[in-house]
């Protein structure tokens, strides 16, 4: 007569199952810079976002939904191209936008939350695509940020 439970397991004498910790890893080490597959209009900039890894360092697999929602709440990318016009126009406000004092490509960018145009390519890149006055801030070490759990 079958009890219900899986054969070989008795849950009155089972010990708790363990939890297993998924061991941090910097989305900036394992980052691998592309090329935007297109042109950038006007005084717009294409960040490329660090893509979740499939595994941990421990080599444990990091479930698809958790990956996602870590995409999703990205905020922080690499400026990978720019638009001709980007921080050499005046705002809608009309205040000047000085080319010295923006971002460059290679540079480190935080950007808000609902900010820009997200999407992704073919490859599987996750990109957001923001105007020059988008940007929160330019970051020297974006490793410092936990750029990913919001």
């Amino acid at each position: 007569m079958s009890t219900g439970s899986p054969p070989g397991t008795n849950y009155e004498t089972m010990e708790p199952l363990q939890s297993i910790e998924i061991e941090p890893q910097s989305l900036i080490d394992v980052f691998e810079p592309k090329e935007w597959p297109g042109r950038i209009g006007l005084w717009r900039a294409a960040l490329q976002i660090p893509m979740p890894p499939a595994y941990s360092t421990g080599g444990i697999a990091i479930p698809d939904e958790y990956r996602e929602d870590q995409e999703y709440a990205s905020y922080i990318g690499m400026v990978r191209d720019m638009g001709p016009l980007c921080f050499r126009s005046k705002t809608r406000g009309g205040i000047e936008l000085a080319q010295d004092e923006g971002f460059k490509v290679g540079d480190w960018v935080m950007v808000g939350k609902h900010q820009g145009e997200r999407f992704r390519t073919l490859d599987n890149t996750l990109w957001i695509v923001i105007s020059d006055t988008q940007y929160i801030a330019v970051l020297d070490n974006p490793a410092a940020f936990d750029c990913m759990s919001l």
